[in-house]
């Protein structure tokens, strides 16, 4: 017979923890209640216990941006939850949140650089392309959202919706060109007949909506060659020619959508 034989070196010293890992396990020991009140949807309780740890840890990063999503998520305390992000820390630290609530507040030139540099600063491309498109919302005009996704699409290039953004922008400013390189980007990373139609249906009713009639019948005509009996693409199409004047093809073609749906 044969068998194994662990021994344990007892005069190795156990493995260094970094000063992140310490303090993940300090905050999980110390905010155990409060995060299983919060799992299990007590989010009142959750709140309260974790007030009650910030007074024993003030300005604790972690506990102030559990505070402030509660207040946001949950209750939507909008004033609430930034009062708390800006007493517990910088406010580019809490990323995404700080910018969500500034913009709501009213307060935009403040959240786009609040999102952009916590964009800058973020490792994960992914999500640094989603506080980038974050920040692009936060310009009314959209000629000043555009270095904002430009830098989106750099960070994450498969990343659709900023694709998705950009194609709309674009396309408000008129740049046909740039909004279809979007478009054909979009389609060349989708895969299957049904995706694809929903594709050139979307692209199409943005066309619509911008007023670019001739684009829209185009765009529409390619989502029917991926589903021929869609009604929204149908009609689609039948708005579209109805706003160019083509009004008895476009009644045919709404009386057609009508008996598909």
């Amino acid at each position: 017979t044969s068998g194994w034989r662990l021994e344990c070196d007892r005069t190795l010293a156990p493995p260094e923890l970094s000063a992140q890992v310490i303090s993940e396990l300090e905050l999980a020991r110390l905010a155990g209640d409060a995060d299983e009140a919060l799992a299990a949807g007590d989010y009142e309780r959750a709140r309260e216990l974790y007030v009650a740890l910030l007074e024993r840890a003030p300005r604790h990063p972690a506990l102030t941006l559990r505070i402030a999503e509660i207040d946001r998520y949950c209750f939507e305390r909008t004033e609430a939850a930034l009062a708390t992000l800006r007493e517990g820390m910088p406010l580019e630290q809490a990323g995404g949140l700080a910018g969500e609530l500034l913009a709501m507040a009213g307060e935009r030139d403040m959240a786009h650089e609040v999102l952009t540099r916590a964009a800058e600063a973020e490792s994960f491309p992914p999500l640094s392309a989603l506080l980038f498109l974050e920040a692009s919302r936060a310009h009314d005009e959209p000629v000043d959202r555009l270095d904002d996704l430009d830098r989106a699409i750099a960070r994450a290039p498969a990343l659709a919706a900023a694709r998705w953004a950009r194609f709309e922008t674009r396309l408000a400013l008129r740049d046909f060109r740039g909004a279809m390189a979007d478009l054909e980007h979009i389609e060349a990373a989708t895969r299957g007949p049904a995706a694809r139609h929903e594709v050139f249906r979307r692209a199409g009713e943005t066309f619509l909506a911008q007023g670019h009639d001739a684009q829209a019948v185009a765009i529409f005509e390619r989502a029917l060659r991926y589903a021929p009996e869609s009604p929204r693409a149908v009609a689609g199409l039948a708005k579209s020619l109805l706003a160019m004047g083509r009004k008895e093809r476009a009644l045919e073609l709404l009386a057609r959508a009508i008996e598909l749906s």
